[in-house]
């Protein structure tokens, strides 16, 4: 059997599950799927369970591994960067018609390709030198579709998470939320 491109691969898998509204929410938690008619399917790194790994099984973060006719070695496996998957499920929702669900995943693009800009700044290495376990978390809910949101949050002790900032990635320029002298978002350049 010949192996597919990544895109083909994403594509094929995405096309055979008959619920696909319900992939925008599996893309929002980072879980894949299996269909039983055809073996097609994807996986995070998370899905893996312990039996995987101790055989060998390793997804790099970043990546979903698609399978089709249920791997092999009568069928394939690849590799395809997260972001290529969630593209081709932008491209298969607005085909499809389900506008909220494309919407929803491009706003995962954005948050994908905005937690780097993130993770790089000045403002993430200040917080992280001043606060144990400094995290960014996107905003699944963000107020709007024209910018990445993200949450820098600090973990400390068992369950405990306080919230440093709320930040967002908008034409490429990182912005810090503060207020104004009316309790009104500002957003403020950040390094």
């Amino acid at each position: 059997m010949e192996t597919p491109t990544p895109e083909a691969a994403a594509r094929d898998a995405i096309r055979h599950w008959s619920r696909l509204p319900e992939l925008a929410e599996f893309a929002a938690q980072r879980h894949g799927f299996g269909d039983s008619n055809g073996g097609f399917g994807v996986n995070y790194p998370g899905d893996l369970d312990d039996h995987d790994r101790a055989t060998g099984a390793r997804i790099p973060e970043g990546f979903v591994r698609v399978y089709g006719f249920w791997g092999p070695p009568g069928g394939y496996e690849v590799l395809v960067p997260e972001l290529t998957y969630l593209g081709a499920l932008v491209a298969e929702f607005s085909a499809a018609g389900h506008t909220k669900e494309a919407a929803r995943v491009h706003s995962l693009l954005l948050a994908a390709t905005g937690m780097g800009a993130v993770q790089a700044s000045a403002l993430f290495r200040s917080l992280d030198a001043q606060h144990p376990g400094v995290e960014v978390w996107p905003d699944p809910d963000a107020p709007d579709a024209s910018a990445a949101y993200f949450w820098v949050v600090s973990r400390f002790g068992e369950g405990k998470v306080r919230n440093l900032a709320y930040v967002r990635v908008r034409n490429g320029r990182l912005e810090r939320r503060t207020y104004d002298e009316s309790g009104d978002d500002l957003w403020v350049p950040a390094e």
